[in-house]
């Protein structure tokens, strides 16, 4: 069985980062179908579902190939508008209170979590780190007063 597999997917794309996105979304999709029961989700999973097969099963490996590089270079052109908001705010010396609401606001959304684990860009984990001890530091202080 598994020499038959083998032998099937010879000379197709297979499965890549880009098809692991499609598959998550899918998931997604999955979960909120099942508190919302409206037939848009399951036409949506289906839609994602079929295109994520169609493109492990492809031939058209250059293609395949090229949508998989534009996926990705999407995540380095986030990735570099997250270093140029980590520019911006320590070129103009927000490193203080308006540093903690950026940290905030990109932990407060799933999306921006899974990317920044993805990306894993050092500033924001150091930043992060420093925010956490702040704000130990104040609980303790609060508790010694």
């Amino acid at each position: 069985m598994k020499e038959k597999l083998i032998r099937f997917m010879q000379g197709r794309y297979g499965v890549d980062q880009f098809t692991r996105f499609l598959m998550g979304v899918a998931l997604a999709c999955m979960i909120i179908s099942l508190f919302t029961r409206n037939a848009v989700w399951s036409f949506l999973i289906l839609l994602v579902l079929v295109y994520s097969y169609f493109r492990m099963f492809s031939k058209n490996i250059q293609k395949r190939y090229a949508e998989n590089q534009k996926y990705l270079q999407m995540g380095q052109t986030a990735e570099q508008y997250l270093e140029y908001a980590f520019d911006f705010l320590e070129g103009t010396g927000l490193t203080g209170q308006e540093m903690v609401i950026f940290i905030t606001e990109l932990n407060s959304n799933a999306r921006s979590v899974a990317f920044l684990q993805e990306c894993e860009s050092e500033r924001y984990f150091r930043y992060n780190k420093e925010l956490l001890f702040s704000e130990k530091r104040e609980k303790i202080l609060e508790k010694l007063n």
